[in-house]
């Protein structure tokens, strides 16, 4: 099992998010289509850790404020990814955005099994209440 330690996007699962396999970080982004179509094929993208650190600190940024809207200090209103909330959160989406965005290549697509780890909050600065078993279908 390999651990998962940004949660980029959730729809029905985990659809993007940052992985550790082997020690290395990837970007995992499903392949998930429409609503027709359910899918559970991933595409994973090598990223340095450099971005992977950035990503970090950009979930960082959510968990803060998730904990506070948990406590009832903060509304959906205030999440940062509305945009203007916090500084910092627009600059690493800005920076974030280009690599996210990218066309290349996947070096793996892979199917995947996500695993609670019954963790006491669902997100955590360590990153989401699950891990992942990947089952790699071709390397690209």
């Amino acid at each position: 099992m390999d651990k998962v330690v940004v949660e980029n996007g959730f729809w029905d699962g985990p659809r993007s998010g940052i992985t550790i396999i082997k020690g290395m970080p990837y970007r995992f982004v499903s392949d998930f289509g429409d609503a027709q179509d359910r899918t559970e094929i991933f595409s994973l993208y090598s990223i340095s850790q450099e971005e992977m650190d950035l990503e970090q600190e950009q979930w960082a940024i959510f968990i803060n404020w998730n904990n506070d809207y948990e406590a009832g200090k903060a509304s959906t209103n205030t999440h940062p990814a509305n945009g203007g909330i916090s500084e910092r959160w627009d600059e690493l989406e800005e920076i974030l955005n280009e690599s996210r965005n990218q066309n290349e290549t996947p070096a793996f697509k892979a199917t995947a099994i996500f695993k609670d780890k019954n963790q006491e909050k669902r997100y955590d600065f360590s990153g989401p209440d699950y891990i992942v078993q990947w089952s790699f279908l071709e390397q690209a």
